[in-house]
C-alpha cells in the first residue's frame, strides 16, 4: 500500500490495485472562513496544495468521503470532481448530500462493501465530547483488507474510546492511518485525536505503524508535526509513527 498525505485529512491512499482519493478539500489557501471559537482568525486552508488539482485527480478510482464538513469535502471538491466516480459515504445523509451535489455513483459503506479485490468496512467513530458531538455530528472511519496487503484502519475524525479499542482489537489493522491534529475550540475537549490519544492507539496495538494526518491544515487544529514527533520521542514510540509531510508518500 502507498498513502500520499496530500493537505489536513485529504490523503490518496493506493491499496488492492485501487487509488482511493479521502476527504478530499481542494481548494484554494484561504478559500473559506475561519472556524469559529478558535482564537485566531486565519482562513482555511492554511496551507496551499502541495501539488496541482490535476495531478490529486489523475487516476482516481474511488473517493470515500468521512463526513461532510467543510475541512473534509469543501466546494472547490464539489465543484471539480467527475461526478461519475464512485463515492462512497457512511450514512443515507451523506449520500444524498452528494447526490444533491450531482454525484451520479454513490454508494453507503456496510459491513462488506467491495469494490474490485478491496473490502471495505465502516467502523465507529466519535466526534468529540457532549456537548462538541452534538454540533460535530456522525463520522466514520474504514476498515481496508485484500489479500496481498497488510490490514489498513482509517480511523478518521475520532477521539480514542471504546469504539476505535473495539476495531482494533476485532480487525488487529497493521496500519493505522490517524487524525491527529487535536482539532478543539475554546472551552472544549478536542474533537478529534490529539498526542495523548495517539499514545492510546500505540500502547493498544504497540506492532502496528501508525500515519498521522489532519495536522496544520485548518484553524482549529492544535497539534503540529514538530509536537507530535516530539511527544512520540519521550514516550518512546517514535519508531512506529511516521508523519508525513503535504506531498509525501509512505510506502507500507
Amino acid at each position: 500500500m502507498k498513502i500520499t498525505q496530500i493537505r489536513n485529512a485529504t490523503v490518496i491512499i493506493e491499496y488492492g490495485g485501487k487509488r482511493f482519493l479521502v476527504d478530499p478539500m481542494l481548494g484554494a489557501k484561504g478559500t473559506f472562513a475561519p472556524f469559529p471559537m478558535t482564537g485566531n482568525e486565519l482562513r482555511n486552508p492554511l496551507v496551499e496544495l502541495p501539488m496541482p488539482v490535476a495531478e490529486i485527480l489523475q487516476g482516481i478510482d474511488a473517493v470515500i468521503i468521512t463526513h461532510t464538513h467543510l475541512d473534509h469535502i469543501d466546494p472547490t471538491a464539489l465543484e471539480i470532481m467527475d461526478k461519475r466516480l464512485p463515492v462512497f459515504v457512511q450514512d443515507n445523509k451523506d449520500a444524498g448530500f452528494m447526490r444533491k451535489h450531482c454525484f451520479t455513483n454513490v454508494s453507503i459503506l456496510g459491513e462488506d462493501t467491495r469494490f474490485g479485490d478491496v473490502q471495505m468496512t465502516k467502523t465507529p467513530g466519535k466526534h468529540g465530547t457532549f456537548p462538541m458531538i452534538l454540533l460535530a455530528g456522525h463520522t466514520c472511519g474504514i476498515i481496508f483488507r485484500n489479500d496481498k496487503e497488510q490490514t489498513l484502519y482509517l480511523a478518521g475524525d475520532t477521539i480514542w474510546y471504546h469504539g476505535v479499542e473495539t476495531t482494533l482489537d476485532k480487525y488487529s489493522p497493521e496500519v493505522i492511518l490517524i487524525n491527529a491534529g487535536g482539532n478543539k475550540f475554546k472551552g472544549f475537549r478536542p474533537v478529534i485525536m490529539h498526542e495523548k490519544d495517539v499514545l492510546e492507539v500505540h500502547r493498544h496495538m504497540p506492532k502496528s505503524i501508525l500515519v498521522a494526518t489532519h495536522l496544520e491544515g485548518v484553524n482549529h487544529n492544535t497539534v503540529t508535526r514538530k509536537e507530535l514527533c516530539k511527544f512520540a520521542e519521550t514516550n518512546d514510540f517514535s519508531d512506529k509513527l511516521l508523519i508525513p509531510d503535504d506531498g509525501q508518500t509512505i510506502s507500507l
